[in-house]
C-alpha cells in the first residue's frame, strides 16, 4: 500500500520540477546573452530582442508544467508515474537533467571567460574603407562665404585622401548633394560608400568653428560627432585634426605627411581659397580670376606653398590655352610659356613644402609636356600618388601619362581607380571613353561618352572623345551635338572651333569647314590658336602637307596634343608617312605608343 501524501515540496522534488526550472533558467539566460551580442550588429531590430525576453518569461511556467508531467527517459519524454516507488525512472531522469544543467553552465562559463574573443563587433567598430564628405554647410547663409566652406570641404577631403586604406569620394561627385532632401542611405548607395561625413563651418572675429559628424550610412546612425574652434591662423591644423579624428574613429592611420601642418596668414589663405573656388569652375573668366587670386595669395605671403601650388596646377594643366596669360603678352609659343610658369611655381611650392602633392603633380606634368622626360615624369607621378593616394586627379594624370607611353592596360587601371573615387566627374569618364577608343573598343568608348554626356553635355573637351568614333560615319550626329554644345558654353574657343571644322571636313562639308578654320585663325591676335588643332582640320580636308607644316609648329611650341599622335585615330591618314615617324621619334615617344 503506498505511503501517505508526501507533501507538495517533496512531490515537486520527486518530479524534477526544480531541476527543470534551473535548466530552463540557465538555458534562457545563455540564449539572451547571445542575442544581446549579435542582434544589433546583424541588423535585427531591437523589438526582436524584447520579444525574445517575453517568450523566455512566458516559457518558464510552461517548462515547470512539463517537468511535473513528464520524465526524461531513454524512450524520450514519458508521463511521470504517480507511484512514488518507481525510483529507477525518476533517478535516471534526474541524472539526465543534471547533465544538461552542468553542460549549460559550462557553456555559459566559457562564454563569460572567453566570449570577448568572439564578440561580434559593435557597429561603430565595423571596418569602414569608403567615405564621402558632403559639402559643409554655412549656417549664416552668406554667399560671400561660399568660397570658404568650399575650400574647407575640399581640404578635409584632401586630408582624408592621404589615408592609404580609405577611398574618399571627391568633391565634384558630392557637390550635387548640397541642400539635398535625400536620405543618408540613399546618398551612400548612389556614391557607393560605407560612411558619410557632414557638418558646418562658421567664421567670425578671426576664429573658425567646424562641427562634423560621422554617420554609418548603412544603418543611418551617428558614430561620432565633435566641434572644433581655432584661430584662422591655425586653419590648416584644424583641417588635419578633424581628418585625424575621423581616421582614428574608423581605426585607420593618417600618413606622416598629413600631420605636419603649419600656420597661415589669414588674408593670404583667404585669397588662395577664392582662387581655388574659381579654379574649379573651369571657365575662361573664372580661370583668369583664379590666377589673379593665387597671385594675390603669393604677394601677401610668399612663404606659403599654397598659392604657388595653385598657380603651378593652373598653368601645368592648361598649357594649350591662354586663359592665364595677360593680354599684353605675345601669343606665340604659349604652351612653352605656360609650362615655364608651371615649372617656376611648382619648384617654389616644393621648396616651401617638399610634400606638396599639387607641386609634385604639376612638376610631373612639366616633365611630361614641357621636357618630354618620361623617367623624371613617372617618378614625380609616383611621388604624387604616395602623398595623395586617394585623390582622383593623381590617378587620372598618371593614367594619361601611361597611355602616352603605350601602357594602355595600366592606364585603364588608374583611370578606373579615379572613377571609383569620383564617380560623377565627367572628365574622368571622358578620358575613360578615350582610352577605350585607343584600345579599339568602340562600344565601351561610346557607352562611357554617353555616361559623361548625361552628367555634363557641355564639359570642356567632351566633344573630342567622339570625333574619331562618330565623325565621317552614320553616327556623326552625337559629335555635332557635343561640339555645338561646347560652342554654346565656350564661344569662339579655338580648340572647340577646330573640333567643329574637323568634323565638318570628314563629314564632307569642306566649304563650311574652311569657314570655321578661317574664323578660328582670326582669334590669333587675342588668344593662342593651337597649330595642332589647325593641323587636324587639314587632315580632315585631306591636305597632308599643310597638316605636317602645322605639326612642326606644334613641335616647336611643345604642344601637349602631340603626345597623343600615335593614340588618336584622327591621325590615321598620316601614319606610314616618313615625316610622321620622324616626328614621333623626335618627340621621343616609345615605339608603338
Amino acid at each position: 500500500m503506498p505511503d501517505a501524501d508526501p507533501g507538495l515540496f517533496a512531490e515537486l522534488k520527486r518530479r524534477n520540477v526544480f531541476r527543470v526550472g534551473a535548466m530552463y533558467a540557465v538555458g534562457a539566460w545563455l540564449v539572451l546573452q547571445i542575442a544581446d551580442a549579435t542582434f544589433e550588429p546583424l541588423g535585427i531590430p531591437a523589438a526582436a530582442h524584447r520579444i525574445l525576453i517575453l517568450i523566455a518569461a512566458l516559457g518558464f511556467p510552461a517548462a515547470l508544467v512539463l517537468g511535473w508531467v513528464f520524465d526524461w527517459t531513454e524512450e524520450g519524454l514519458v508521463r511521470t508515474s504517480d507511484d512514488p516507488q518507481e525510483e529507477v525512472v525518476r533517478l535516471r531522469s534526474s541524472r539526465r537533467i543534471d547533465y544538461a544543467i552542468i553542460g549549460t553552465l559550462a557553456l555559459a562559463l566559457g562564454l563569460a571567460l572567453f566570449g570577448p574573443q568572439f564578440d561580434v563587433a559593435d557597429p561603430a567598430d565595423l571596418p569602414i574603407r569608403s567615405i564621402a564628405v558632403l559639402p559643409l554647410a554655412d549656417p549664416t547663409g552668406d554667399p560671400e562665404q561660399a568660397y570658404f566652406t568650399f575650400g574647407l570641404t575640399e581640404a578635409l577631403i584632401s586630408e582624408l585622401a592621404k589615408v592609404r586604406e580609405l577611398r574618399v569620394i571627391s568633391r565634384q561627385s558630392t557637390s550635387g548633394y548640397e541642400d539635398t532632401s535625400k536620405s543618408i542611405a540613399t546618398i551612400a548607395e548612389e556614391l557607393g560608400v560605407e560612411a558619410i561625413v557632414e557638418g558646418s563651418v562658421m567664421r567670425a572675429d578671426g576664429r573658425v568653428r567646424i562641427s562634423v559628424q560621422l554617420i554609418d550610412a548603412h544603418r543611418d546612425r551617428h558614430l561620432w560627432a565633435e566641434s572644433y574652434e581655432r584661430d584662422l591662423e591655425d586653419v590648416l591644423r584644424l583641417q588635419a585634426e578633424v581628418a585625424q579624428a575621423i581616421a582614428s574613429r574608423i581605426h585607420l592611420e593618417v600618413t606622416p605627411e598629413a600631420s605636419r601642418p603649419g600656420r597661415v596668414l589669414p588674408a593670404a589663405h583667404e585669397a588662395y581659397l577664392k582662387g581655388y573656388f574659381f579654379q574649379m569652375k573651369r571657365t575662361r573668366a573664372d580661370t583668369i580670376r583664379a590666377v589673379a587670386y593665387f597671385k594675390e595669395a603669393i604677394a601677401l605671403d610668399p612663404t606659403s606653398p599654397l598659392g604657388h601650388a595653385g598657380l603651378a596646377d593652373e598653368y601645368s594643366c592648361a598649357p594649350t590655352h591662354s586663359w592665364g596669360i595677360p593680354d599684353s603678352e605675345h601669343w606665340e609659343s604659349v604652351p612653352r610659356k605656360m609650362i615655364g610658369l608651371a615649372r617656376t611655381h611648382a619648384q617654389q611650392a616644393l621648396d616651401l613644402d617638399p610634400d606638396s602633392p599639387a607641386g609634385h603633380n604639376s612638376m610631373a606634368l612639366v616633365h611630361t609636356f614641357g621636357d618630354w622626360d618620361w623617367r623624371r615624369a613617372e617618378a614625380a607621378y609616383r611621388r604624387t600618388l604616395q602623398l595623395a593616394p586617394g585623390r582622383e586627379w593623381a590617378h587620372q594624370t598618371y593614367g594619361l601619362f601611361l597611355a602616352t607611353q603605350g601602357r594602355l592596360d595600366d592606364a585603364l587601371e588608374h583611370m578606373e581607380i579615379a572613377r571609383r573615387i569620383d564617380p560623377l566627374r565627367p572628365d574622368t569618364i571622358m578620358w575613360l571613353a578615350s582610352l577605350h577608343m585607343w584600345r579599339d573598343e568602340p562600344e565601351a568608348a561610346l557607352s562611357r561618352w554617353q555616361e559623361a554626356n548625361e552628367i555634363d553635355p557641355f564639359y570642356p573637351g567632351l566633344q573630342q572623345t567622339v570625333l574619331a568614333g562618330h565623325c565621317g560615319t552614320d553616327l556623326h550626329g552625337p559629335a555635332f551635338e557635343a561640339i555645338e554644345g561646347g560652342m554654346q558654353r565656350y564661344p569662339k574657343d579655338p580648340m572647340v572651333m577646330g573640333d567643329l571644322a574637323y568634323c565638318l571636313a570628314v563629314s564632307g562639308d569642306g566649304a563650311r569647314a574652311r569657314e570655321v578654320l578661317a574664323a578660328m585663325r582670326d582669334q590669333s591676335p587675342i588668344m593662342y590658336v593651337s597649330p595642332v588643332s589647325q593641323a587636324l582640320v587639314h587632315v580632315g580636308l585631306g591636305e597632308i602637307d599643310a597638316a605636317f607644316q602645322l605639326l612642326e609648329r606644334g613641335f616647336r611650341d611643345r604642344e601637349p596634343q602631340l603626345l597623343y599622335l600615335q593614340l588618336s585615330p584622327t591621325w590615321e591618314p598620316l601614319r606610314g608617312d616618313p615625316r610622321f615617324d620622324a616626328l614621333v621619334a623626335r618627340i621621343g615617344l616609345p615605339p608603338g605608343a
